[in-house]
């Protein structure tokens, strides 16, 4: 009887593992997969709003930058 109760337990025992491994593999996947669809999500919207702006060639606009030394950020 007590050698009965005693693989029961282990059954049990090895049982809930398997299923909070496999619990845990399904939610990690399922994490996963939300985070690769928000990616895809905000890529797409970033190509939509900064996708089509061009930058315009040779257009002959030039500009002189003049750092002076109380410009700078550090010392």
């Amino acid at each position: 009887m007590a050698t009965s109760r005693r693989t029961e337990r282990i059954v049990l025992n090895i049982f809930g593992a398997v299923i909070h491994i496999f619990l845990n593999i399904i939610f990690y996947l399922v994490i996963i997969y939300f985070v690769v669809k928000a990616s895809n999500y905000a890529y797409n919207f970033a190509y939509q709003v900064f996708g089509s702006v061009s930058v315009t060639k040779k257009s002959g606009y030039t500009t002189e930058l003049v750092i002076t030394r109380a410009n700078r950020l550090w010392i």
